[in-house]
Protein backbone atom coordinates (compact mmCIF):
# COMPACT_ATOMS: atom_id res chain seq x y z
CA UNK A 1 0.00 0.00 0.00
CA UNK A 2 1.11 3.57 -0.35
CA UNK A 3 0.03 6.89 1.04
CA UNK A 4 -1.71 9.22 -1.37
CA UNK A 5 -0.79 12.94 -1.28
CA UNK A 6 2.64 12.37 0.27
CA UNK A 7 4.89 9.48 1.13
CA UNK A 8 5.66 10.33 4.73
CA UNK A 9 4.26 8.98 7.93
CA UNK A 10 1.49 10.43 10.04
CA UNK A 11 2.67 12.41 13.06
CA UNK A 12 1.92 11.56 16.64
CA UNK A 13 -1.11 13.49 17.84
CA UNK A 14 0.07 16.89 19.14
CA UNK A 15 -1.63 17.94 22.37
CA UNK A 16 -1.76 21.50 21.00
CA UNK A 17 -4.58 20.52 18.65
CA UNK A 18 -6.62 19.36 21.60
CA UNK A 19 -5.76 22.24 23.88
CA UNK A 20 -6.75 24.60 21.06
CA UNK A 21 -10.12 22.92 20.81
CA UNK A 22 -9.48 21.63 17.30
CA UNK A 23 -9.76 18.04 18.47
CA UNK A 24 -11.57 16.47 21.43
CA UNK A 25 -9.57 15.03 24.30
CA UNK A 26 -11.03 11.53 24.07
CA UNK A 27 -9.47 10.36 20.79
CA UNK A 28 -9.03 6.58 20.63
CA UNK A 29 -5.48 5.75 19.47
CA UNK A 30 -5.03 2.28 18.03
CA UNK A 31 -1.63 2.44 16.32
CA UNK A 32 0.55 5.49 15.74
CA UNK A 33 4.08 6.04 14.47
CA UNK A 34 5.74 9.47 14.78
CA UNK A 35 6.57 11.06 11.46
CA UNK A 36 6.65 14.43 9.78
CA UNK A 37 3.03 14.94 8.72
CA UNK A 38 -0.21 15.52 10.64
CA UNK A 39 -2.54 14.42 7.86
CA UNK A 40 -4.58 12.08 10.04
CA UNK A 41 -5.03 14.88 12.55
CA UNK A 42 -6.19 17.28 9.83
CA UNK A 43 -8.78 14.73 8.71
CA UNK A 44 -10.03 14.37 12.27
CA UNK A 45 -10.19 18.17 12.59
CA UNK A 46 -12.51 18.34 9.58
CA UNK A 47 -14.74 15.57 10.92
CA UNK A 48 -14.87 17.37 14.26
CA UNK A 49 -15.81 20.65 12.52
CA UNK A 50 -18.80 19.03 10.82
CA UNK A 51 -19.81 16.47 13.45
CA UNK A 52 -18.55 17.75 16.84
CA UNK A 53 -20.40 15.04 18.79
CA UNK A 54 -18.76 12.18 16.90
CA UNK A 55 -16.33 10.06 18.90
CA UNK A 56 -13.03 9.89 17.03
CA UNK A 57 -10.47 7.13 16.69
CA UNK A 58 -7.15 7.00 14.87
CA UNK A 59 -4.95 4.24 13.49
CA UNK A 60 -1.76 4.64 11.47
CA UNK A 61 -2.14 2.06 8.71
CA UNK A 62 0.61 3.55 6.56
CA UNK A 63 3.58 2.20 8.48
CA UNK A 64 1.81 -0.64 10.24
CA UNK A 65 -0.98 -3.08 9.41
CA UNK A 66 -3.80 -1.43 7.42
CA UNK A 67 -6.18 -4.39 7.67
CA UNK A 68 -5.32 -4.72 11.35
CA UNK A 69 -6.31 -1.06 11.75
CA UNK A 70 -9.67 -1.70 10.08
CA UNK A 71 -10.39 -4.68 12.33
CA UNK A 72 -9.30 -2.91 15.51
CA UNK A 73 -11.36 0.21 14.78
CA UNK A 74 -14.42 -1.89 13.96
CA UNK A 75 -14.14 -4.48 16.74
CA UNK A 76 -12.48 -2.67 19.66
CA UNK A 77 -13.30 0.98 19.02
CA UNK A 78 -16.68 -0.18 17.62
CA UNK A 79 -16.58 2.35 14.81
CA UNK A 80 -19.61 2.64 12.54
CA UNK A 81 -17.68 4.75 10.01
CA UNK A 82 -14.10 4.10 8.90
CA UNK A 83 -12.39 6.62 6.62
CA UNK A 84 -8.90 6.27 5.16
CA UNK A 85 -6.53 8.19 2.89
CA UNK A 86 -4.35 5.33 1.69
CA UNK A 87 -4.39 3.92 -1.83
CA UNK A 88 -4.00 0.23 -2.52
CA UNK A 89 -0.84 -0.62 -4.47
CA UNK A 90 -2.59 -3.34 -6.47
CA UNK A 91 -5.46 -3.49 -8.90
CA UNK A 92 -7.25 -5.95 -11.21
CA UNK A 93 -7.91 -8.38 -8.33
CA UNK A 94 -9.97 -8.09 -5.12
CA UNK A 95 -8.06 -6.81 -2.13
CA UNK A 96 -8.18 -8.61 1.22
CA UNK A 97 -9.67 -5.46 2.76
CA UNK A 98 -12.85 -6.03 0.75
CA UNK A 99 -13.31 -9.45 2.34
CA UNK A 100 -12.50 -8.13 5.82
CA UNK A 101 -15.01 -5.28 5.59
CA UNK A 102 -17.67 -7.64 4.20
CA UNK A 103 -17.21 -9.86 7.26
CA UNK A 104 -17.31 -6.87 9.61
CA UNK A 105 -20.48 -5.59 7.96
CA UNK A 106 -22.13 -8.94 8.68
CA UNK A 107 -21.80 -8.13 12.38
CA UNK A 108 -22.61 -4.39 12.10
CA UNK A 109 -25.18 -3.34 9.51
CA UNK A 110 -24.32 0.34 10.14
CA UNK A 111 -20.66 0.02 9.15
CA UNK A 112 -19.64 2.34 6.30
CA UNK A 113 -16.18 2.42 4.71
CA UNK A 114 -15.14 5.76 3.13
CA UNK A 115 -12.18 5.78 0.76
CA UNK A 116 -10.47 8.50 -1.29
CA UNK A 117 -10.37 8.52 -5.09
CA UNK A 118 -6.76 9.69 -5.25
CA UNK A 119 -4.95 12.60 -6.91
CA UNK A 120 -3.42 11.04 -10.03
CA UNK A 121 -5.83 12.38 -12.66
CA UNK A 122 -3.43 15.08 -13.85
CA UNK A 123 -0.97 12.75 -15.49
CA UNK A 124 -0.09 10.41 -12.63
CA UNK A 125 -1.87 7.31 -13.95
CA UNK A 126 -1.95 5.15 -17.09
CA UNK A 127 -3.82 1.96 -17.90
CA UNK A 128 -4.04 0.08 -21.18
CA UNK A 129 -3.53 -3.14 -23.08
CA UNK A 130 -0.06 -4.56 -23.57
CA UNK A 131 0.48 -3.73 -27.24
CA UNK A 132 3.84 -5.35 -28.09
CA UNK A 133 6.66 -3.73 -30.01
CA UNK A 134 10.37 -4.43 -30.34
CA UNK A 135 12.51 -1.86 -28.55
CA UNK A 136 16.17 -1.38 -27.69
CA UNK A 137 16.43 -1.48 -23.89
CA UNK A 138 20.00 -0.92 -22.80
CA UNK A 139 22.02 -3.01 -25.22
CA UNK A 140 19.36 -5.62 -26.01
CA UNK A 141 16.21 -5.78 -28.11
CA UNK A 142 13.16 -6.82 -26.11
CA UNK A 143 9.38 -7.16 -26.44
CA UNK A 144 8.13 -3.95 -24.85
CA UNK A 145 4.78 -2.31 -24.20
CA UNK A 146 4.06 0.26 -26.89
CA UNK A 147 2.74 3.13 -24.76
CA UNK A 148 2.09 5.23 -27.86
CA UNK A 149 -0.06 2.76 -29.81
CA UNK A 150 -1.81 1.55 -26.64
CA UNK A 151 -2.76 5.21 -26.04
CA UNK A 152 -4.05 5.70 -29.59
CA UNK A 153 -0.99 7.65 -30.73
CA UNK A 154 2.20 7.03 -32.71
CA UNK A 155 4.43 4.15 -31.70
CA UNK A 156 6.53 4.84 -28.59
CA UNK A 157 7.88 2.18 -26.20
CA UNK A 158 8.67 4.73 -23.50
CA UNK A 159 6.58 6.73 -21.02
CA UNK A 160 8.58 9.79 -20.00
CA UNK A 161 8.41 11.84 -16.83
CA UNK A 162 10.32 14.96 -15.84
CA UNK A 163 11.98 14.44 -12.46
CA UNK A 164 13.25 17.50 -10.52
CA UNK A 165 16.67 17.54 -8.89
CA UNK A 166 16.85 15.39 -5.74
CA UNK A 167 13.20 14.29 -6.24
CA UNK A 168 12.03 10.81 -5.30
CA UNK A 169 10.25 9.03 -8.16
CA UNK A 170 8.00 6.11 -7.29
CA UNK A 171 6.15 4.24 -10.03
CA UNK A 172 3.88 1.30 -9.23
CA UNK A 173 3.35 -1.09 -12.15
CA UNK A 174 0.55 -3.67 -12.06
CA UNK A 175 -0.47 -6.19 -14.69
CA UNK A 176 -3.68 -8.21 -14.72
CA UNK A 177 -2.35 -11.50 -13.45
CA UNK A 178 -3.34 -12.80 -10.00
CA UNK A 179 -0.96 -12.96 -7.04
CA UNK A 180 1.09 -16.20 -6.97
CA UNK A 181 -0.50 -17.39 -10.23
CA UNK A 182 1.18 -20.43 -11.78
CA UNK A 183 0.78 -19.09 -15.33
CA UNK A 184 1.69 -15.47 -14.70
CA UNK A 185 3.54 -13.35 -17.24
CA UNK A 186 7.08 -12.35 -16.34
CA UNK A 187 7.38 -8.56 -16.50
CA UNK A 188 10.26 -6.13 -16.08
CA UNK A 189 10.17 -2.38 -15.53
CA UNK A 190 13.16 -0.37 -16.75
CA UNK A 191 13.90 3.26 -15.95
CA UNK A 192 16.26 4.85 -18.48
CA UNK A 193 17.95 8.24 -18.67
CA UNK A 194 17.84 10.46 -21.76
CA UNK A 195 20.87 8.64 -23.20
CA UNK A 196 19.21 5.25 -22.92
CA UNK A 197 21.32 4.17 -19.94
CA UNK A 198 19.43 2.01 -17.46
CA UNK A 199 18.96 3.63 -14.05
CA UNK A 200 16.97 0.82 -12.42
CA UNK A 201 15.57 -2.55 -13.47
CA UNK A 202 12.88 -4.43 -11.49
CA UNK A 203 11.39 -7.83 -12.43
CA UNK A 204 8.74 -10.20 -11.08
CA UNK A 205 6.41 -12.99 -12.11
CA UNK A 206 4.67 -14.43 -9.05
CA UNK A 207 3.80 -10.93 -7.80
CA UNK A 208 1.80 -8.87 -10.35
CA UNK A 209 3.09 -5.62 -8.86
CA UNK A 210 6.57 -4.18 -9.33
CA UNK A 211 7.84 -0.98 -7.79
CA UNK A 212 10.26 1.42 -9.45
CA UNK A 213 11.81 3.51 -6.68
CA UNK A 214 14.51 6.01 -7.67
CA UNK A 215 15.94 9.27 -6.35
CA UNK A 216 17.35 11.72 -8.88
CA UNK A 217 20.94 12.40 -7.70
CA UNK A 218 21.59 15.30 -10.07
CA UNK A 219 19.92 18.07 -12.03
CA UNK A 220 16.34 17.97 -13.30
CA UNK A 221 16.05 15.39 -16.07
CA UNK A 222 13.55 13.50 -18.19
CA UNK A 223 13.60 9.76 -17.49
CA UNK A 224 11.75 7.10 -19.45
CA UNK A 225 9.85 4.04 -18.26
CA UNK A 226 9.86 0.90 -20.41
CA UNK A 227 7.93 -2.29 -19.55
CA UNK A 228 9.12 -5.53 -21.14
CA UNK A 229 7.51 -8.94 -21.38
CA UNK A 230 10.11 -11.52 -20.39
CA UNK A 231 7.85 -14.59 -20.50
CA UNK A 232 4.26 -15.20 -21.60
CA UNK A 233 2.05 -14.21 -24.50
CA UNK A 234 1.17 -10.55 -25.11
CA UNK A 235 -1.97 -11.69 -26.96
CA UNK A 236 -3.66 -13.26 -23.92
CA UNK A 237 -5.39 -10.11 -22.72
CA UNK A 238 -2.53 -8.69 -20.70
CA UNK A 239 -3.28 -5.20 -19.34
CA UNK A 240 -0.94 -2.89 -17.47
CA UNK A 241 -1.43 -0.06 -15.00
CA UNK A 242 1.18 2.54 -14.02
CA UNK A 243 0.56 4.75 -10.98
CA UNK A 244 2.84 7.60 -10.02
CA UNK A 245 2.96 7.14 -6.27
CA UNK A 246 4.41 9.32 -3.56
CA UNK A 247 6.83 10.90 -2.84
CA UNK A 248 7.55 12.68 -6.11
CA UNK A 249 4.68 15.07 -5.72
CA UNK A 250 1.75 16.24 -3.67
CA UNK A 251 -1.31 16.86 -5.85
CA UNK A 252 0.63 18.71 -8.54
CA UNK A 253 2.25 15.60 -10.00
CA UNK A 254 4.97 15.59 -12.62
CA UNK A 255 2.91 14.34 -15.54
CA UNK A 256 3.61 11.10 -17.36
CA UNK A 257 3.86 11.60 -21.12
CA UNK A 258 1.04 9.06 -21.62
CA UNK A 259 -1.74 9.07 -19.05
CA UNK A 260 -5.38 8.05 -18.83
CA UNK A 261 -8.35 8.37 -16.53
CA UNK A 262 -8.86 5.68 -13.95
CA UNK A 263 -8.79 4.95 -10.25
CA UNK A 264 -5.59 3.88 -8.56
CA UNK A 265 -7.36 2.86 -5.38
CA UNK A 266 -7.64 -0.91 -5.55
CA UNK A 267 -10.76 -3.03 -5.38
CA UNK A 268 -12.77 -0.98 -2.90
CA UNK A 269 -15.89 -1.45 -5.02
CA UNK A 270 -16.00 -5.14 -4.21
CA UNK A 271 -18.03 -4.76 -1.04
CA UNK A 272 -21.21 -2.95 -0.11
CA UNK A 273 -21.18 0.43 1.60
CA UNK A 274 -17.75 1.36 0.26
CA UNK A 275 -17.97 5.04 -0.64
CA UNK A 276 -15.19 6.36 -2.89
CA UNK A 277 -14.88 10.15 -2.71
CA UNK A 278 -13.50 12.64 -5.23
CA UNK A 279 -12.74 16.33 -4.68
CA UNK A 280 -14.38 19.52 -5.94
CA UNK A 281 -13.35 23.12 -5.58
CA UNK A 282 -14.41 24.69 -2.30
CA UNK A 283 -15.99 27.71 -4.04
CA UNK A 284 -18.77 27.90 -6.60
CA UNK A 285 -19.34 26.53 -9.19
CA UNK A 286 -17.86 23.53 -7.33
CA UNK A 287 -16.10 22.00 -10.33
CA UNK A 288 -14.17 18.75 -10.09
CA UNK A 289 -10.56 19.33 -9.12
CA UNK A 290 -8.23 18.60 -12.06
CA UNK A 291 -6.22 16.14 -9.98
CA UNK A 292 -9.22 14.18 -8.62
CA UNK A 293 -9.42 10.69 -10.14
CA UNK A 294 -12.81 10.00 -11.70
CA UNK A 295 -12.49 6.31 -12.53
CA UNK A 296 -13.48 3.74 -13.46
CA UNK A 297 -11.38 0.93 -12.08
CA UNK A 298 -11.10 -2.54 -13.46
CA UNK A 299 -11.42 -5.94 -11.77
CA UNK A 300 -10.35 -9.11 -13.61
CA UNK A 301 -10.62 -11.73 -10.86
CA UNK A 302 -12.90 -13.24 -8.27
CA UNK A 303 -11.22 -14.10 -4.98
CA UNK A 304 -12.07 -17.10 -2.80
CA UNK A 305 -10.67 -17.51 0.71
CA UNK A 306 -8.11 -20.32 1.01
CA UNK A 307 -6.03 -20.58 4.17
CA UNK A 308 -3.43 -22.72 2.39
CA UNK A 309 -2.56 -20.15 -0.29
CA UNK A 310 0.30 -17.67 0.23
CA UNK A 311 -1.98 -14.65 0.72
CA UNK A 312 -5.09 -16.48 1.94
CA UNK A 313 -6.97 -16.33 -1.37
CA UNK A 314 -7.34 -18.17 -4.66
CA UNK A 315 -8.15 -16.17 -7.79
CA UNK A 316 -10.39 -17.08 -10.73
CA UNK A 317 -10.29 -14.94 -13.87
CA UNK A 318 -13.68 -13.49 -14.76
CA UNK A 319 -15.11 -14.13 -18.26
CA UNK A 320 -14.62 -10.40 -18.93
CA UNK A 321 -13.27 -7.54 -16.80
CA UNK A 322 -15.65 -5.52 -14.64
CA UNK A 323 -15.43 -1.74 -14.96
CA UNK A 324 -16.54 -0.42 -11.55
CA UNK A 325 -18.03 3.07 -11.65
CA UNK A 326 -16.30 5.03 -8.93
CA UNK A 327 -16.13 7.55 -7.23
CA UNK A 328 -19.59 7.59 -5.68
CA UNK A 329 -19.52 11.10 -4.20
CA UNK A 330 -17.52 14.30 -4.22
CA UNK A 331 -16.82 16.86 -1.51
CA UNK A 332 -14.77 20.09 -1.34
CA UNK A 333 -11.05 20.05 -0.73
CA UNK A 334 -8.58 22.91 -0.08
CA UNK A 335 -10.49 23.56 3.12
CA UNK A 336 -9.06 25.29 6.17
CA UNK A 337 -7.59 23.35 9.08
CA UNK A 338 -5.16 24.19 11.85
CA UNK A 339 -1.59 23.19 10.99
CA UNK A 340 0.87 22.78 13.85
CA UNK A 341 4.62 23.22 13.63
CA UNK A 342 4.99 21.88 17.16
CA UNK A 343 4.90 25.37 18.66
CA UNK A 344 2.13 27.29 16.92
CA UNK A 345 -1.07 26.54 15.05
CA UNK A 346 -1.78 28.36 11.80
CA UNK A 347 -4.86 28.06 9.63
CA UNK A 348 -3.94 26.78 6.17
CA UNK A 349 -5.56 25.04 3.19
CA UNK A 350 -5.65 21.24 3.13
CA UNK A 351 -6.00 20.04 -0.48
CA UNK A 352 -6.45 16.71 -2.25
CA UNK A 353 -9.03 13.95 -2.01
CA UNK A 354 -7.64 13.24 1.47
CA UNK A 355 -9.33 16.49 2.50
CA UNK A 356 -12.62 15.57 0.81
CA UNK A 357 -13.23 12.18 2.47
CA UNK A 358 -13.63 13.61 6.01
CA UNK A 359 -16.67 15.64 4.91
CA UNK A 360 -18.44 12.52 3.69
CA UNK A 361 -17.49 10.61 6.83
CA UNK A 362 -18.80 13.48 8.96
CA UNK A 363 -22.00 13.58 6.93
CA UNK A 364 -22.51 9.88 7.54
CA UNK A 365 -21.92 10.46 11.27
CA UNK A 366 -24.60 13.17 11.35
CA UNK A 367 -27.09 10.75 9.78
CA UNK A 368 -26.67 8.19 12.54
Amino acid sequence: RYRDVTGVQTCALPISYQSAGLLPNNVYISQNTPGSLDEGDWMMELIHQHAPDATLGFCDGDDLDFDGCVKDLANNFQANIIVDDLLFSGQFYPDATADIVTQLEAGNSQLVFVHLAGNEQRGGYWQGSFVPTQALIGNSTATALDFGVASGRASDPFNAVNVPAAAHLRLIINWNDPPHGAGNHAISAHLLDSNGQELIHVSDQANPTVLVDWVNPGATQVVRLAITLDDGSPTSGLAVQVTEGSALCNIECQSLAYFTSGLAGGSVGDFEDALVVGATTVNQPYTLEPWSNFGPFRIDFQATADSTSPDGYDYTRLPSPIQVKKPDLVAPDCVTVGFSDGKNINNEAFCGTSAAVPAIAAGAALLE
